[in-house]
């Protein structure tokens, strides 16, 4: 049985790290609420409330590659 088109979508992020997840989310969600915030603020912003040493340029890439793996995705199913 072939899953519905939605559920799909929802497998390709499923296979991916949490973190990769968390970051894709969270930028996607503030850039919905926010529209004029860019990729680098919301970045910033979660580099901000989760403290730490991460990289802005790699979080950066990994949000572009899940936006494309979502699309991609959501395409396929449509």
């Amino acid at each position: 049985m072939k899953p519905k088109a939605p559920i799909s979508q929802i497998e390709q992020l499923y296979r991916s790290s949490y973190e990769d997840i968390a970051i894709f989310n969270w930028v996607e969600a503030q850039r919905k609420i926010i529209p004029a915030m860019t990729v680098e603020q919301s970045i910033g912003l979660w580099i901000k409330h989760y403290g730490g040493n991460w990289d802005a340029e790699g979080l950066r890439t990994t949000y572009c590659r899940m936006q494309k793996k979502f699309y991609e995705a959501s395409k396929t199913t449509k």
